[in-house]
């Protein structure tokens, strides 16, 4: 639950103020976007499975994020294996 105060610019006599309401907000949807867990960036880096085995460490550009996942817009390329959890 968020507070957020509104400011209306019509008047309609049956509000008032203090009433509650429940609102949902439409938001653009992103399609064909590479997402990662939000958790697993750091400082714009994730880290990945190497192709030795190994963890590396890269510099990604993000994009919008709703808390639980990331855009990602460059550094990662298809079949990239991400981390879930970023590393210190």
């Amino acid at each position: 639950i968020v507070r957020v105060d509104i400011d209306v610019t019509f008047r309609d006599e049956r509000l008032a103020p203090g009433m509650k309401a429940a609102v949902h907000i439409a938001v653009a949807e992103l399609k064909d976007v590479l997402l990662v867990p939000a958790g697993a960036l750091s400082r714009g880096r994730v880290w990945v499975k190497g192709k030795d085995g190994k963890d590396e460490v890269r510099t990604v550009g993000v994009g919008k994020s709703d808390g639980q996942w990331t855009e990602i817009k460059s550094g990662l390329a298809a079949g990239d294996v991400v981390l879930s959890v970023a590393k210190k």
